[in-house]
Order: structure tokens, then sequence, then C-alpha cells
């Protein structure tokens, strides 16, 4: 059976993350959780996945190039084919980023429920911890099912560390599925503390900030558009999160779990070609010129979104002609747009050594995001000029972000700042806008297929594509299920046919 699978691959197979922790090797459950420490040395693994890159390359592949965003790249269609079929809405049950995804959501989650239950053993021992740690554990497996639920659809709901004899692998509805990660992240967000209270080698723990954040998309999934104001009311009334200066700051090292971070996937450089806690990513999306891999190449239609009067221009695409430190000439001519990710890319005196270990953390959830969905909610509740006031915040951070960037040496493309303040009150004409800024704010941060979804639009926005720039991205969109992608084969068969397959595939 599936979740049997994925307990046997969880207890022989680890995967190094982002929190130091002691080797506990075959230690198995039943010995191991004996005190609050062993109990978050557990909860560690459950993190460890999300920086795996069984999980993050799906994060691009789906949240990227199955949009109007991104286009694969690499070297050829047949360079990670997955992805490519992906993209064209030709993607089969066999996809290997469907199975890469499914797997590795349901290996955190097991080791989520694997804390929930010992945590009961040793909460008498420092109830303050491992109530933490419980909340901890609950906002990673609603961020796991989080990502299923927005690829899959429903899917098998384990809440508990079951043995073979007790697993039932059958989908849960689509609603009881979401009514569980909403469920997961409202606890999370009611028992984590406020980003302030961490410190050291804690920061970039799961807070209440992020459970909120990610508890407002939860309930953005079905329209529920007065819970989610109040879940993000949360957020910007805490005091804990604020806007960075310069749009160009928030993608560089120093200010990794900064101001404007409200959660991301961290990394550091372990310096060794052998258990890694480093992230690939980077060289994955650089330029096969430049020492990269090629992939998630920015679209021209993302490309003149932006427009030449908006800074973000510059800090969200490389160029061809761009010169960064370490003297690194940017040479996009195999790009199929001509074009890559800059807020992934690290210049040569940026980068760690082995080159796929790079000690970058993924920004998933900055506060500008924040903004944008209360601005969304509160025009969605009819309150249009408290909307504008957080829309206006945001476009006024990139009005006075530095319109060359730093980092380069020469810039191949030139700004000239346009971007007035937002004066429209009309809730349809608001919507729009709103959207618009969304998807130049956030481009390439791999919220926009999600965000596509929710506004019920994906078809409609995938079909223009195709049709303005005349190629077969988006031509196959099928209402009817585009929106979720296929069930992995293997799953469905190891479930003896217990788990069904999406409709369309």
């Amino acid at each position: 059976m599936v979740v049997f699978v994925i307990f046997m691959l969880t207890m022989m197979a680890g995967c190094d993350g982002y929190l130091d922790r002691p080797p506990y090797g075959v230690l198995t459950e039943d010995i191991f959780y004996k005190t609050p420490d062993q109990l978050l040395q557990g909860l560690t693994d459950a993190y460890n996945y999300l920086g795996a890159s069984e999980f993050e390359t799906p994060l691009f592949a789906l949240g990227n190039i199955m949009t109007d965003d991104s286009e694969k790249g690499g070297g050829d269609i047949n360079d990670q084919a997955a992805m490519y079929e992906l993209s064209r809405f030709r993607a089969v049950a066999s996809n290997a980023i469907c199975l890469q995804l499914w797997t590795i959501c349901y290996k955190g989650i097991y080791n989520c429920n694997i804390v929930i239950k010992k945590s009961i053993d040793v909460e008498s021992i420092n109830p303050q911890l491992v109530n933490r740690a419980v909340a901890e554990a609950k906002f990673l497996r609603g961020f796991y099912y989080f990502h299923l639920a927005s690829t899959f659809g429903g899917v098998p709901l384990v809440l508990a560390p079951l043995l073979p004899s007790e697993l039932q692998a059958e989908r849960a509805s689509f609603d009881a599925t979401w009514d569980q990660i909403e469920k997961d992240f409202s606890e999370a967000a009611q028992a984590l503390p406020l980003k302030s209270e961490y410190s050291g080698a804690d920061l970039g723990r799961a807070t209440s900030g992020a459970a909120y954040t990610m508890l407002s998309k939860a309930y953005l999934m079905r329209q529920k558009y007065a819970q989610a104001e109040t879940a993000l009311a949360n957020v910007v009334l805490s005091n804990q999160y604020s806007l960075l200066d310069d749009y160009g700051k928030i993608f560089t090292k120093p200010y990794e779990n900064g101001l404007e971070s409200v959660f991301e996937i961290q990394h550091k450089n372990t310096q060794s070609s052998g258990g890694s806690e480093g992230t690939g990513l980077p060289r994955f999306c650089w330029s096969r010129k430049n020492g990269g891999w090629g992939f998630d190449c920015p679209t021209e239609d993302l490309k003149n979104e932006l427009g030449t009067g908006d800074p973000r221009l510059i800090y969200t695409i490389t160029f061809t002609g761009d010169v960064f430190g370490g003297n690194d000439v940017i040479d996009n001519s195999e790009s199929p747009t001509g074009y890559h990710n800059r807020k992934i890319y690290l210049a040569p005196n940026e980068r760690d050594n082995p080159i796929n270990d790079q000690g970058y953390n993924i920004r998933y959830l900055r506060y500008a995001d924040v903004l944008l969905l209360y601005a969304e909610v509160l025009n969605e509740n009819n309150k249009p000029q408290e909307a504008l006031s957080y829309l206006n915040a945001v476009r006024e951070r990139a009005r006075n972000t530095n319109p060359m960037d730093p980092k380069r040496t020469n810039q191949a493309i030139g700004i000239t700042v346009d971007l007035p303040p937002v004066t429209v009150s009309n809730k349809d004409g608001l919507r729009t806008i709103i959207w618009r800024e969304r998807r130049v704010e956030l481009a390439m941060e791999y919220h926009r297929r999600f965000d596509l979804i929710r506004q019920q639009r994906f078809g409609q926005v995938m079909r223009a594509y195709a049709t303005n720039y005349q190629n077969d991205k988006g031509s196959l969109f099928n209402d009817a299920y585009h929106n979720l992608a296929p069930i992995p084969a293997e799953e469905m068969d190891r479930s003896n046919g217990a788990i069904t397959q999406n409709p369309g595939y």
C-alpha cells in the first residue's frame, strides 16, 4: 500500500536539511523519542524534505514553468522531458515530477505524524517546547498537504504514523483535504511563536505569521474572503514584518530571514560533495553559457508585463550583456526566451563550492505577498480604500528601488522609473490591477500557478498565451481537468486501485 511504501522509504532514507542535528542512525521511533531534544531532532527530519531537490524541482516546474511566466529551457525538449510535458498540458500518470512531489510530501507528512504522536510521551518534561514542536509539525504537515492538494486535488489523508494493517489509502474529497489543511494551519498559527521570539539557530522555523499566511492561501482556494482577511490581519497587525527599502536586497544573502521574510526554505553550504544541506536550484536555473543548466526561463510575456519603467525587471530577469561580480558576462543565447531568472542567480563571487551545494535560502513567503493578498481580500470584501493603501505600499517600494543593480558592473537594460500610485477604486478594475501586481512583484517565485487556479482563470490565461505567442503552450488546456496534474501511476498501483486517477488522465 502507498503509505507503507512511504513509511519504509522514510525509515530507510534520511534527507539532510537546514537545522543542525547529530545523526541517530538506526534508532527506531519506539526507542528514540524519549526526550524533547530527540523530538526536535525528529522534527528536523520533517523540515529536511523542504530543502530536497525532489521538493524544490517540482516547486519551480509546477509554479513557474506550467504558467505564462516561464519556459522550461535546458538542453532541448527531452532534457527534463517531464517538465516539458507538464508545461504543454500533456502530462501522463508516469510523469516523474508528479511522482517526486507526491513521494517527498508524504515522507515529510510521515515525520510530522511521528512528532505529533510521540509528543504525548515527553510533554510533561518541557510542555512549552513540546507544544511548539507539535505546532511546527502541524504547520509542516499542512504545508506538504497544501502542495499535494493544489497539484492533485483530494489526496489520501494520513494523520498518524499507521501500521500497514491500519492503512486506508483512498483519496479524500477535495473539500475534506482542504478542510484538513485549514485545520493544521489554524492550530499551528494559534500555537506558534512570533518571529521575534526566535533567535540564533532557531531562525527560519515556522512562525505564527507563516501559518496565518498559509492559512489565508488555503482559504482563498475556496474563495473564503472574510476568513482570509482575518488571517492576514493577524500578520499585518503583528508588527513583525516590514518591506525592505529596496527590492533588489530581497534576494541577496545578507537579507536572508530579514525584515521581509515570512518563511524561507533554509540552506547552508557544507563544502562537501556528500550530505549536502545547500541547494542546487541556482545552478539548475543559471544560463548554460554561465555554468548552469539553463532551466526556468522567464518569458517575453513576463518581461513585457514588467516593462522598462519598473526596477523589478532587472531584479527578476538577467539579459545577455549583463556583467556581474567576478566578471561573469551573461550569455543567454541558449535560453528559449533569451532570459534567465535573476532571483536565483548568484555571481561567481557569491557562489559556494561545490556548485550544487549553495547556502542560499529559497524565499517562499515574503511580506509583500502578504500585503498584496490583504489588498486582494479587502477589495473583495468591499474595502477598496484600505486595499489601495497596501497595494500602493508595495508599488512605492518598487518605485524607490535602485534602477541600477549594484550587483551588475554592466547593466544591459536601462530603467526609467514610471510607477505612479494606483487610484482605481472600482472593484473589478482594482481586482485586475492587484492580480497584475502580484504577478510582477512575485514573478519567478513559484506562486503563479496557484494564483491562477484560485483566481479561476488558469485556462483563460494559458490559452491566451498560446494565441498571443503562436505556440503550443496552453493551447491544449482543458478547463475540465488541467487545473490538476495526474496522480502518479506508481502510487495507484501500490494502492491496488484504492487511489483513483483524476479525470482526463
